[in-house]
């Protein structure tokens, strides 16, 4: 990707954020009509079509992890990680943004996870 430094940046910056005892877990749609594959159209979005972007926030929306989605072929975690193959999609996207905060940190999800 040619945007992939920048979000590796920002991803950065997101991980530098200081962290608190309430966590969101949530799916966001980023607005992009443009040509990629990555590229998700989701009905009942008020942006149904899009980049779809899963992300850990605090209480004040500030966002301490994230990644975007790719698309189907999306492995979501790393093959090493095969005692998590048990998973589903939503699971394995709680493992991953979760894998940043501290131990006792209370996680709330919508009922997609």
């Amino acid at each position: 990707w040619k945007v992939e430094p920048l979000l590796s940046a920002i991803r950065k910056a997101c991980l530098d954020n200081p962290r608190s005892q309430e966590v969101s877990i949530d799916e966001q749609m980023v607005p992009f009509w443009g040509s990629t594959q990555m590229r998700q159209r989701v009905k009942g979005k008020p942006n149904p079509c899009g980049l779809k972007n899963f992300v850990a926030c605090a209480p004040d929306g500030l966002p301490l992890d994230f990644f975007l989605y790719e698309g189907k072929g999306d492995t979501i975690l790393p093959d090493e990680e095969l005692h998590y193959s048990g998973l589903d999609m939503s699971g394995k996207v709680i493992v991953r943004v979760s894998r940043n905060l501290k131990e006792g940190t209370s996680i709330f999800m919508d009922r997609f996870f």
